[in-house]
């Protein structure tokens, strides 16, 4: 195991750091998955999974899925099965919804012998979130470990669950052999960061499975099955002029839910059937001609399998076609939102997903920007804590299906003030902020809107955090007309991403942006980051052991401007944070167990090793002039600002 490199700052207060485990999914449940292709980059090695898959035999990713899906089954979770089209791990987008590849990505490449796999929990700060890198060398091929005990506690990683001192569990240190499923405690942990899986809206009190209890099917819906005994029954009449009816249910790209659609006469009787048993391909289609006009009929929902992949969420459509038009539901476009919530006194009001904070996002929601002045404001109250002490509150919003919308948030007190948050990411795709030590039972109002003016649909979560995610920044520094410019420098002994963030502000309406420029020693420009007067900014960039110059400017007008740049380096396996599988990564997946002294039995119950916390080493700058820190102080370091 290794310490986590990073860049040495010097006289930098200290800062509260980032959990390696424990950060839900802001939206669990849409979360998406993709096998990566052959010859996909994984850090600087190809993905090679494919073929290991191919050796296992074809029920080997049907074992895969299984591992995430048992997860699923028991917590307020869904894993959507979708393509990949072979980009590098790590390449940022989304926070979710990527169209390129899923929210957690499957690769493989050859890695270390003590480690079987490594997979990044959830975090803000990376898109190597979620993402599970299987060791191709270990044997798995060769009588050796049982690939779908590894990917079950591989999978637990990806829900940002960590190791297990109960050797009955699946996220236990060592690998013990074959596993068929989860222990209690680790049902327990999955729904303490997620909670069990809930049902439907169409439920009720009394369920929705019979032709008594049937929910009246008025357009399009999404449902969930949420046990293999669950039964969804839905009511339709058959319009003047129908002749035929065509029922879709989707679940691909949803869930791996395999599911049974029956379509039934007033009487029960079943006209036509359709399943499919195949989480792969687990949409299901069925049309039937024998219709007759105002008859009422029911489509009853049930589950294909009776194992795991019989749970799931699904979507529902019922098409009635006639000989002069098609009846179809209501469709609801979320772009047509305009106007409708675009001040505090009109605010949508967000409705808490439970009782009390919780570590799952406490409110999710979806909107669009129908017009390129369109602004979106939400209004939320803050539950209580346990303990009744302030909560730190993390909103996040990104654009659907990778859209790059470039959001931003601004945040108001139950009285219209403007509050200031922290930036943690806004690169044009996501926008991170936080607010600090926020009261329980006060009401807070979040403007969305687009800095670029584009339109599309995006997702807002807001999550209520007992720990502060920050990381360390350098200090406040001004540029104006007698200094226009700010310089400094970065030495990188070892190479590195590094997360930066750059915020600039002022007092007048006036105050102009701030642009960062990076430059290699050679004096190519290595990164370009800037933004605008009261904004913040984000770039994630690679770079390789050498000394960087980093020149701040003021942009437009002569009118004076604070900016700070923060930053945190990612180099950790384990946590929020990229994995490089080709330079001996942390292992998070079960090793094998430390062999017995000579003699005695092997033990059932070996010390379990918890990986060391993941800590972001400060990173900051000093303008020039500086001094340079006394060569006899290093402490190996691998990076110093100065």
């Amino acid at each position: 195991m290794r310490h986590p490199r990073g860049l040495r700052v010097e006289s930098l207060e200290r800062r509260d750091t980032p959990a390696s485990f424990g950060i839900a999914w802001p939206d669990a449940e849409h979360l998406t998955l993709s096998f990566a292709p052959d010859g996909t980059p994984v850090g600087h090695k190809a993905n090679a999974l494919p073929n290991l898959l191919s050796q296992l035999g074809p029920q080997a990713q049907i074992d895969v899925l299984r591992a995430f899906q048992s997860w699923a089954a028991v917590g307020n979770v869904n894993f959507g099965l979708v393509a990949d089209d072979g980009s590098a791990f790590g390449v940022g987008a989304a926070e979710q919804g990527d169209p390129r590849f899923g929210d957690v990505r499957v690769g493989g490449v050859p890695l270390a012998s003590d480690v079987l796999a490594v997979t990044a929990p959830y975090g803000p700060f990376s898109n190597y979130s979620g993402d599970v890198t299987v060791n191709t060398s270990a044997g798995y091929a060769d009588g050796g470990p049982d690939l779908r005990t590894v990917l079950l506690q591989e999978a637990g990683h990806a829900l940002s669950i960590g190791n297990s001192s109960d050797p009955a569990s699946v996220m236990y240190e060592y690998y013990q052999g074959p596993r068929t499923g989860l222990s209690a405690g680790d049902i327990a942990s999955i729904q303490a960061l997620y909670g069990p899986r809930v049902a439907d809206r169409f439920e009720g009190s009394g369920g929705n499975g019979t032709r008594g209890s049937a929910t009246p099917y008025t357009g399009p819906l999404t449902a969930d099955l949420t046990t293999t005994a669950d039964v969804d029954i839905y009511s339709f009449k058959a319009g003047l002029l129908t002749r035929s009816v065509t029922i879709n249910l989707g679940a691909a790209g949803l869930s791996l839910l395999t599911a049974k659609v029956e379509l039934l006469d007033s009487n029960g009787n079943v006209i036509a059937s359709a399943l499919t048993t195949d989480p792969t391909t687990n949409d299901v289609t069925l049309s039937s001609n024998a219709i007759n006009s105002f008859a009422k009929y029911f489509v009853r929902v049930s589950s294909a399998r009776s194992d795991v992949f019989g749970i799931g969420a699904y979507a529902l459509t019922v098409t009635q076609r006639s000989i002069l038009t098609d009846v179809t539901g209501i469709v609801t476009n979320l772009l047509d939102d305009t106007g409708l919530n675009d001040t505090l006194s009109a605010a949508t009001t967000l409705l808490s997903r439970g009782s009390a904070v919780g570590p799952q996002a406490e409110f999710v929601t979806q909107g669009g920007f129908g017009s390129a002045t369109d602004v979106d404001v939400y209004r939320l109250t803050v539950p209580p804590t346990s303990d009744g002490s302030p909560i730190n509150l993390l909103t996040t919003v990104w654009g659907q299906g990778g859209a790059t919308l470039n959001p931003w948030v601004e945040v108001y007190d139950a009285l219209g003030n403007p509050i200031a948050t922290e930036v943690l990411t806004a690169d044009g795709n996501t926008t991170t902020v936080q607010l600090r030590d926020v009261p329980s039972g006060q009401t807070y109002f979040l403007k969305l809107s687009s800095d670029t003016h584009a339109r599309g649909n995006y997702v807002l979560s807001t999550d209520l955090r007992s720990d502060a995610l920050t990381f360390p920044s350098g200090p406040v520094q001004s540029l104006d007309t007698l200094a226009p410019l700010v310089n400094g420098g970065l030495v990188l002994t070892q190479t590195g991403q590094v997360h930066l963030v750059l915020s600039a502000d002022g007092t007048g309406v006036d105050t102009p942006g701030v642009e960062m420029v990076v430059t290699a020693e050679d004096g190519t420009v290595v990164a370009t980051l800037t933004t605008a007067a009261h904004r913040g900014r984000s770039l994630d960039v690679f770079l390789t052991a050498g000394t960087y110059s980093i020149r701040f400017r003021a942009l437009g007008t002569s009118a004076p401007v604070d900016f700070r740049l923060a930053a945190v380096v990612i180099t950790d396996p384990v946590g929020a944070t990229p994995v490089d599988p080709t330079d001996d990564p942390e292992p998070t997946s079960p090793p094998p167990p430390p062999p017995p002294p000579t003699g005695d039995p092997q033990p059932t119950s070996p010390p379990a090793t918890t990986p060391p916390p993941t800590t972001p080493p400060p990173v900051g700058y000093t303008p020039i002039p500086f001094n340079p820190p006394d060569p006899g102080s290093d402490d190996g370091e691998p990076a110093v600002w100065y």
